[in-house]
Order: C-alpha cells, then sequence, then structure tokens
C-alpha cells in the first residue's frame, strides 16, 4: 500500500472537482457519480481527465510494485487505459488485465489498446465490482489507484485480490486519505473513506478469513509458552485470533511444545491447554502441567 505525495493527492483529489472543459456545470453528486462509473460522453472526458490527475499516483504506484521480467499485472479500476503503453514497457514480458465496471471505461481502454490486446500482451475485462473473475493465484501484481473509495466491501475485496495474487505478491493501494477527502465536496455523495491505517488492519484480517474457509481433521500449533496452571500463551497479539481460528478450522488440535516452553514466555493467553486434544512435547513428563492431563480427554505424547 502506498500513500502519495502531497502534490499528488492535491492534483488527484482536487482535479475530478474541476469539471471537464466544455461540459456544462455539474453538481457535486453528478461529479461523484462519474468518478465512481464514467457513463456517456461525459464519462469518455471524466476517464481523459482522471488520467491526467492522477497521473503522479500512478506512476508512484508502478514504482512500488516493482515490475519485474514476466510479471502478471492486475489493475482495478483500469479507466480508458491511456496509460497501459507505458506500464508495459516497466519490465520485459508483461501480462496485464485491466479491470472496470463501467461499459463506457472498458470499450475506449479496448479501442485504445488494441495492439496489446491482439498481440496478447493485455486484455480490458467488464466485472461487477465484487468477485473478480480470475483465477486463483494467476497473478504476481496488483494495483488499484482512487478507487477504493468505491468498493462496497472492503475485506471482501481485499480477501479477493489476495486469492488472484500469487503466494509472496504484492499489492498496491493508491488513495487519498480521509482527512484531505472531507474536504471535498463530491466526496459526501457515496465515497467511503479511509486512513492507511483502516486499510493495514483490514490486510491484517486476511488470514481469518481465509481460516474461516477451510476445514481440517488435524490442526498443529506451536506457542510462546505453557504455564503450570496449563495456559497456552503467547507473545504476539496478531497471532492469538489466529490460533483461535485455527482451533475453530479443525476436528483435533495438536499443541508442538518442545522443553523450553515450559513455562516459556508470552503473556497473551491463548486457551486452556485441556481445550487442545493433544500436545506433542521433549518435555520431561513430570514437567507442569502434563502430570495433571492424565486425568483429562488431552493426550500427552512425549518424544
Amino acid at each position: 500500500m502506498s500513500r502519495p505525495p502531497d502534490h499528488a493527492v492535491d492534483e488527484a483529489a482536487n482535479g475530478p472537482s474541476d469539471k471537464p472543459s466544455g461540459s456544462l456545470p455539474l453538481t457535486a453528486e453528478q461529479i461523484a457519480s462519474q468518478l465512481r462509473c464514467p457513463q456517456g460522453e461525459l464519462g469518455k472526458e471524466f476517464g481523459r481527465v482522471m488520467n491526467l490527475r492522477n497521473l503522479s499516483m500512478i506512476l508512484g504506484a508502478l514504482v512500488q510494485l516493482d515490475l519485474q521480467a514476466g510479471n502478471r499485472v492486475l489493475e482495478l479500476g483500469a479507466g480508458d487505459g491511456g496509460l497501459l503503453g507505458y506500464l508495459l514497457s516497466r519490465a520485459p514480458e508483461l501480462q496485464y488485465i485491466g479491470l472496470d465496471i463501467s461499459e463506457t471505461m472498458v470499450a475506449q481502454a479496448q479501442a485504445f489498446n488494441a495492439p496489446f490486446i491482439q498481440a496478447g500482451l493485455a486484455d480490458h475485462v467488464l466485472y461487477d465490482g465484487t468477485r473478480l473473475p480470475l483465477a486463483d493465484a494467476s497473478f504476481d501484481r496488483a494495483l488499484a489507484v482512487n478507487t477504493v473509495y468505491f468498493w462496497a466491501d472492503m475485506p471482501a475485496m481485499l480477501a479477493e485480490l489476495a486469492r488472484v495474487l500469487e503466494p509472496g505478491g504484492r499489492l498496491c493501494l493508491t488513495f487519498a486519505e480521509k482527512a484531505f477527502m472531507q474536504r471535498l465536496p463530491f466526496a459526501a455523495h457515496g465515497f467511503a473513506l479511509w486512513d492507511a491505517t483502516d486499510i493495514e488492519q483490514q490486510v491484517g484480517a486476511l488470514p481469518l478469513q481465509a481460516l474461516a474457509q477451510l476445514s481440517a481433521d488435524v490442526a498443529f500449533m506451536g506457542a510462546s509458552g505453557l504455564r503450570p496452571d496449563g495456559t497456552v500463551l503467547d507473545s504476539t497479539g496478531t497471532e492469538v485470533p489466529i490460533k483461535h481460528a485455527i482451533r475453530e478450522a479443525a476436528e483435533r488440535t495438536c499443541l508442538l511444545a518442545t522443553t523450553d516452553k515450559f513455562p516459556g514466555s508470552g503473556l497473551l493467553p491463548v486457551c486452556p491447554v485441556t481445550d487442545l486434544q493433544t500436545v506433542v512435547t521433549t518435555a520431561a513428563p513430570a514437567t507442569d502441567p502434563l502430570p495433571s492431563l492424565e486425568s483429562t480427554d488431552t493426550e500427552v505424547i512425549p518424544v
């Protein structure tokens, strides 16, 4: 995720509020509607304006993506594709798919970039703004510039992007933050406003969403420590809900604990060890709380 420099934010956010040249005066609501989904001849002009006004943010996003030879690149909110030629020049043998919810923009982009499409280097595709019509792990890089305001379900869209990105892939979301956007009249009409910290929190929830889709017979988990009273501990706040999700996804949960985990470290309680079905450990059988587990349903397997 990248936050643009102040001058780029000024261009991106102030620019769309300027009505396209030659158009009739527009209300803030009309401007918001065209920014969300450009339509008709006026929409075409908005597409051209957005290419110019978003230029610094787009160029910054491409730098953040660190495109490498052969990368498969996905863009959400690709607009009329006016900068596709430049994007494809950033590295050899790039492959590109641009998605947009606007029929006007997709038609414009397909016409403008016909040579790239015919050469098999790119395509522009209409989508519904929710489900990405793409295979799992089919892209190395993804970007979206000034489109997060229009995502109806941010967690769902982030999960979709995670689904279509290869493990280790890179996502760049570039947008103007909440305090700035609140000063723009059109942003009051259907724009969801975000700060970078908001997006980071949403991204942090992705592992939990992924685990919620899984089921397993047996799951294995580690811990930072195991107290004599039987409390399983962790030292990282983000790991505790992930461990809860692992337990929910599995029929049986097995704790792997070496001798140094008794009592180990960590201040954050995960669960009582008796909530787990198995403990596999190198610790001596007399190490607390192992003796107390003999009268419970938790099996201890020494190794």
